[in-house]
């Protein structure tokens, strides 16, 4: 809830008809209690059992210290017999003497409910779960019995932020898949995993049961949302560390190999390794890079323990090299070498047969023959304009975006290197390019769905400099406004001619 100030003073004498704005505030029903028994706790919290005993078909929402409170010190039992919550640990059981029900279950006799769960999240995950009939209230009452209740450490200056996000996902998995296959935090901003996208595709057209999930995404908005509208400090690890604003920009990079750092996203752990485990993929697939190695590390480990019989597959940046294979991921029992778009379709219809596969071109596994070479023969896709442009339509764009509104989608014109001679490189490999009106058909997809920043998520983007340029004149002759970055490779033909060209097709 959002409390906005504006200050007339049109009758004062010093400042006749001059009108003040003041600061934009927010409500936060964590910040709101500090459950110590002083006497601000106890006002806000007997307003709010009066509000509540003033209704007489309601129900408590939330099995958290508010409600715990509610419960045990304000005497609600005799006017609350039961607790709605969407936490399996809770439903069936007793919370604070109450018995837990789930939000569908909710009997004809109540017509409200009062949400003791404070975390925005948290809350709002059960809030779309409970039946429409349903009225529902929290914490913020207080801002309308008695604004006087409220403490000053339960409003904090308005963030310019997108959050709540009302329609999140939650860490959800399908029983029955043959492969789920999932991309852990971290990659830089919020950007949209467009290689996870293009293994999507090449499912898409094999019979197997899967199920696509970003991780990363939906573990970046619950940190923004926790830290921006619930936080009252500082997120802290558990070690002590106080965490970055934003550990997801590039120059935080390193610190997801801080184990400290990890262990902070424990319970989005828990929570999606429970929820692996009681789908029972036969397949678990991962998409790996430096940054996103240790928390996949942990997960897949946890997962691995509970449920061994899970076949763990590997693809992604870090699987690129044969030369290193199993050894960049030693928890994968088979492993997608470099691009995965022609092998994963046939190994994964293998692997859910209940094939042990050995010895496949493109793929390395710990089944492979001692001594088998490694071969990647016709494994990597050489005409692009074959492949299904990234739609990512197993979720929504609008996720995709920083939590102070930003966005920036990742396209891809090209694949590999033109140049191909710099041996410290790990993109030395076969160069490809789109035909250029398929590229632009796809800025067109992403822009009709709100798209406008774009980066070529390449490394060799001039690598023909007058495709890159064909591809700024289909963007003028569709008249599209776009913005557009990327990186260029030093080149004698991008003269003042070219760079005026790239600046009419929209490169900022």
């Amino acid at each position: 809830m959002n409390q906005e100030a504006s200050i007339s003073f049109s009758r004062s004498k010093y400042l006749d008809g001059v009108q003040v704005k003041g600061v934009k505030l927010q409500f936060s029903a964590h910040r709101c209690f500090a459950f110590d028994g002083g006497p601000e706790d106890k006002a806000a919290l007997a307003a709010l059992s009066k509000f509540i005993r003033s209704k007489k078909r309601i129900a408590l929402a939330g099995c958290g210290e508010l409600t715990k409170h509610l419960l045990t010190d304000y005497a609600l039992k005799k006017h609350v017999n039961l607790i709605v919550s969407d936490d399996v640990k809770w439903i069936g059981k007793e919370f604070a003497g109450l018995p837990v029900i789930a939000a569908g279950e909710i009997p004809a006799s109540i017509d409200a409910v009062f949400h003791g769960q404070t975390l925005t999240i948290r809350r709002n995950f059960l809030a779309r779960k409970i039946p429409a009939r349903i009225t529902q209230f929290g914490a913020e009452v207080l801002t309308d019995i008695g604004l006087d209740l409220v403490p000053k450490s339960a409003w904090t200056s308005d963030p310019d932020c997108i959050y709540p996000l009302p329609n999140l996902p939650e860490f959800e998995f399908s029983a029955g898949q043959d492969l789920i296959l999932i991309d852990c935090p971290a990659r830089n901003l919020s950007l949209m995993p467009n290689g996870l996208a293009y293994v999507y595709n090449a499912l898409k057209k094999t019979s197997v049961k899967f199920q696509v999930c970003d991780l990363d995404i939906l573990t970046y908005h619950r940190y923004h949302t926790y830290r921006l509208l619930d936080a009252k400090t500082q997120p802290v690890t558990p070690g002590g560390k106080i965490m970055k604003d934003d550990p997801w920009l590039a120059e935080h990079y390193d610190e997801w190999q801080d184990k400290d750092v990890i262990a902070y996203f424990n319970t989005e752990l828990e929570e999606i390794v429970d929820g692996l485990v009681a789908a029972k993929p036969k397949i678990l697939g991962v998409s790996v890079q430096g940054c996103n190695h240790h928390f996949t590390s942990e997960l897949v480990r946890r997962v691995k323990a509970r449920a061994p019989e899970i076949t763990i597959l590997a693809g992604g940046y870090s699987c690129y090299q044969s030369t290193i294979g199993l050894a960049a991921f030693p928890l994968a029992e088979y492993m997608c070498i470099a691009e995965a778009d022609l092998t994963i379709g046939p190994l994964v219809e293998r692997l859910a047969r209940g094939e042990t596969v050995r010895d496949m071109p493109g793929v390395m596994s710990i089944h492979d023959t001692p001594g088998w070479k490694f071969v990647d023969k016709e494994t990597m896709p050489m005409e692009l304009d074959q492949i299904e442009m990234a739609r990512y339509d197993w979720t929504d764009i609008q996720l995709y975006r920083n939590h102070n509104h930003y966005q920036l989608t990742p396209i891809i014109a090209t694949r590999g290197c033109r140049w191909s001679k710099c041996t410290f490189c790990a993109e030395r490999f076969y160069w490809r390019a789109r035909d250029p009106k398929l590229v632009v058909d796809e800025f067109e997809y992403l822009h009709d769905n709100g798209c406008d920043l774009f980066m070529f998520n390449e490394s060799d983007l001039n690598g023909r400099p007058d495709l890159l340029l064909a591809i700024c004149e289909e963007i003028q002759r569709r008249k599209l406004k776009l913005k557009l970055t990327g990186q260029l490779r030093i080149s004698r033909h991008s003269d003042r001619k070219f760079y005026d060209a790239l600046r009419a097709g929209g490169f900022e």
